[in-house]
């Protein structure tokens, strides 16, 4: 299951790439699934679960939008 970094920019919540190495542990994205730069992340990867729990208009919309189409094409293939 995809886990995804978050940072606030603007007042929304970004999603940043998502991270597949348990191992490897913390590499920060350098920009959001929408294109932003960032270099503040969380340490703290969010689940597809947690995020849809957040607020209507508290999320870039974009961002959300391409982590469902990347949820969806990783069920499509599995």
């Amino acid at each position: 299951m995809r886990r995804y970094f978050t940072t606030t920019i603007g007042g929304l919540a970004h999603l940043g790439t998502p991270d597949y190495e348990d191992d490897i542990g913390f590499t920060p994205p350098t920009t959001t699934l929408c294109g932003i730069q960032s270099a503040t992340w969380s340490r703290n990867l969010v689940r597809p679960a947690a995020w849809s729990k957040r607020k209507p208009g508290s999320v870039c919309a974009s961002c959300d939008r391409t982590a469902l189409w990347q949820a969806v094409m990783a069920n499509r293939i599995n």
